[in-house]
């Protein structure tokens, strides 16, 4: 099987834009009539993207699979800018570039794509400020 060409940057942006566009249906709950419907968006996804893309037709596969790879690598950008943030030792911050497409993706996926908080661990993000001390008067 052959490779084929690698999305350019005006492609990377139809598609993002696209996917933007049917947020809606993508983000939805997935079950058997949601399935069959970002099924039929995916169609349509893939004929407005043939329509306004420059170059070679793509299809649904490569446009699904580049999709899947770019929401992956915002989610790893997500997490490492995180692990990041506590890291302890010395030396200089470490600078992260996160480029337009994925801050776009980031935007498109919500919280998955920075994780969730867990408020019951020490690690936790979101510290309760407040304390609370409990008095019992003695009968």
């Amino acid at each position: 099987m052959m490779r084929s060409v690698n999305f350019s940057a005006s492609e990377k942006d139809l598609l993002v834009s696209l996917m933007c566009k049917y947020k809606h249906v993508f983000n939805s709950r997935t079950d058997s009539a949601s399935k069959l419907t970002k099924t039929q968006m995916w169609e349509t996804v893939l004929t407005e993207f043939n329509a306004e893309a420059r170059g070679s037709a793509r299809n649904l596969k490569s446009l699904q699979v580049f999709w899947k790879n770019i929401k992956r690598r915002t989610k790893d950008v997500e997490g490492e800018i995180r692990r990041q943030r506590y890291v302890t030792g010395g030396g200089p911050p470490v600078s992260i570039r996160v480029d337009r497409i994925q801050e776009e993706v980031k935007d498109f996926m919500g919280p998955a794509a920075e994780g969730m908080d867990n408020p019951f661990d020490s690690d936790g993000q979101n510290l309760l400020s407040n304390t609370y001390f409990i008095t019992f008067n003695a009968l």
